[in-house]
């Protein structure tokens, strides 16, 4: 079998909502970021100046279609459109153009971008293609996209490794009386561990290192921030992160977190202030300790 390159992810930026954050906790027991229903749109495609002769193109969501007549009916616009990675149920209706309109209807799972239109049109009278955007619309949002929540405190940038997720499984080998074969393993331990490193210094970052409370760790009016640290503590956030590689999307959910490591701080001349944790992800009401949700433009129809 074939290769799918456009299933092979890697060089990961982060996808969260500034767009370079990577890493958000909120209080522990706060639900997911859910995917949002968006809304469809409608835009309406018109030939002006009577041609003759020629084509023109349809431009969405960074992809063209192929020339389409200048006197195409809808049905010839719809499979122009339809012929697009991810654009295999939007329709066309009204037409043939030049003369009639054709109004293009995009639902809501789709990218609800203004098509932008190119043209190769001949004769009559300066011909030229618009398109008007009738009913704006919103594109639905998956959980691997959504928006995380204002009870998520954003810890900002992360430095380039990003996420090391590990998984620690140990086992015993049970062997029976007068054989050395191994007759069975027992999986007597399996812990999953996310390593990270912070690269700012702000009241987020302050907390979750020192395992505060969210929201503990203040800043006055001129800027000022304390924070006092003793005997090691113990709290639990919950925690999501984000990352993204072109269209594609991945969103790691880890419902019950707690620091278990800590790494140096390093005040050097010329070198970030970094703060690397290590997060020990506990089980759930259900007995999970990570929920992986991905968009995969590979497999967009």
């Amino acid at each position: 079998m074939a290769t799918d390159v456009l299933k092979i992810l890697a060089g990961f930026t982060a996808g969260g909502t500034s767009g370079l954050s990577l890493a958000f906790f909120a209080p522990v027991g706060t639900a997911a970021p859910a995917g949002v229903a968006g809304t469809a749109g409608v835009q309406t495609v018109t030939v002006s100046g009577t041609p003759t002769g020629g084509t023109f193109t349809l431009t969405w969501n960074g992809k063209t279609t192929a020339p389409i007549a200048y006197n195409a009916a809808a049905a010839a616009v719809q499979a122009a459109l339809n012929a697009l990675a991810g654009g295999s149920s939007i329709t066309a209706t009204g037409g043939p153009l030049p003369t009639t309109a054709v109004t293009v209807a995009f639902p809501a799972a789709v990218a609800q971008t203004t098509l932008v239109a190119g043209s190769s049109l001949t004769g009559g009278t300066t011909p030229a293609v618009a398109v008007a955007v009738t009913t704006p619309g919103t594109q639905s949002t998956t959980s691997a996209s959504a928006v995380p929540s204002a009870s998520y405190f954003d810890a900002g940038l992360c430095d380039a490794k990003g996420l090391g997720i590990k998984t620690n499984i140990s086992s015993t080998n049970v062997k029976a009386f007068g054989t050395t074969a191994t007759v069975r393993t027992l999986i007597t331990d399996a812990t999953k561990t996310i390593d990270l490193t912070f690269l700012e210094t702000n009241t987020t970052t302050l907390a979750v290192y020192n395992s505060l409370p969210l929201g503990s760790v203040t800043a006055s009016a001129n800027g000022a921030v304390s924070v006092a640290s003793g005997t090691t503590a113990t709290q639990f956030y919950s925690a999501v992160f984000y990352a993204g590689d072109g269209g594609n999307r991945i969103r790691y959910y880890a419902p019950i977190v707690q620091v278990t490591n800590l790494g140096d701080i390093n005040v050097s001349e010329g070198q970030v202030i970094d703060r690397p944790i290590t997060l020990n992800l506990l089980p759930d009401a259900s007995g999970n300790t990570l929920y992986e949700d991905y968009l995969l433009t590979a497999y967009a129809s």
